[in-house]
């Protein structure tokens, strides 16, 4: 069985992901969706459950976020994992990822299960 824990899509609505875990192994599947949701690629090896899955605002990027609380980063075009030290830019992102946007990063000093805030969104 297949279950679903996020599904997002991108910012001009191109790619849908979709986290899911099948017989225990984690993993995110990007569609494209202009032509009847054709998967371009799977993202593997995760320790555990996905929490959230995040696209960066200019659709070059996916941000994931497993139940450890360890975020990994994917360029999508190449499918490949990037450190997330590599990046020498600011990344802006739709969703759950501004948690990890440094100007926020006092919010996200104040994000736990206690506080009752279940989302934080760009406006």
């Amino acid at each position: 069985m297949n279950k679903i824990s996020d599904a997002k899509l991108n910012n001009n609505e191109k790619i849908l992901g979709v986290a899911s875990t099948s017989s225990s192994t984690p993993e995110v599947s990007l569609y494209e969706t202009e032509d009847g949701f054709a998967k371009l690629t799977t993202f593997y090896g995760f320790k555990t459950a996905i929490r959230y899955i995040d696209f960066s605002t200019d659709n070059y990027y996916l941000q994931v976020e497993d139940q450890l609380g360890e975020v990994q980063l994917f360029e999508i075009e190449s499918a490949r994992l990037i450190a997330n030290d590599a990046i020498d830019f600011e990344l802006q992102w739709l969703g759950e990822g501004l948690r990890s946007y440094s100007p926020l990063e006092n919010v996200r000093k104040q994000y736990s299960s206690d506080n009752k805030i279940l989302q934080i969104c760009k406006l």
